[in-house]
């Protein structure tokens, strides 16, 4: 088990990292921004793309089928939805941009008969979704 301490210090190196390669990187782009004679009119504009959609199931679809979309990264999703005696709690987190995750709860009624001996049957799933 990793003690706080150690934890901490771990993080403290990554930030001192990612804070060398980023000075890195500003100085070697600074040489190439100076550069250009374009005026900020004739700067190329790109339109943010929206996120995708969400499904029933709280990952990037529409209705129940799933897409191969991922949701911008650090996105938490919680969504709630009840469609034909169906109802569908989800939390979803894009954790990277190519890795995210949704923990669902589910009920389901049923039609008198008892499954299990419940008229409401209830189930947990847990996805994980990587882009290859």
């Amino acid at each position: 088990m990793i003690s706080k301490f150690s934890a901490r210090l771990a993080l403290a190196g990554w930030i001192a990292a990612v804070t060398c390669i980023g000075a890195a990187l500003t100085g070697a782009i600074g040489a190439f921004a100076t550069q250009s004679t374009a005026s900020a009119e004739e700067a190329p504009r790109f339109k943010r793309i929206p996120a995708p959609s969400l499904n029933f199931y709280g990952t990037s679809g529409l209705i129940d089928m799933p897409s191969a979309e991922m949701q911008p990264d650090g996105q938490w999703n919680t969504t709630v939805s009840w469609f034909a005696g169906q109802s569908r709690y989800n939390m979803t987190f894009q954790a990277l941009p190519w890795l995210s995750a949704t923990f669902r709860y589910n009920g389901i009624q049923t039609n008198g008969t008892p499954i299990d001996g419940f008229n409401t049957y209830y189930d947990r799933g847990f996805d994980v979704r990587a882009r290859l």
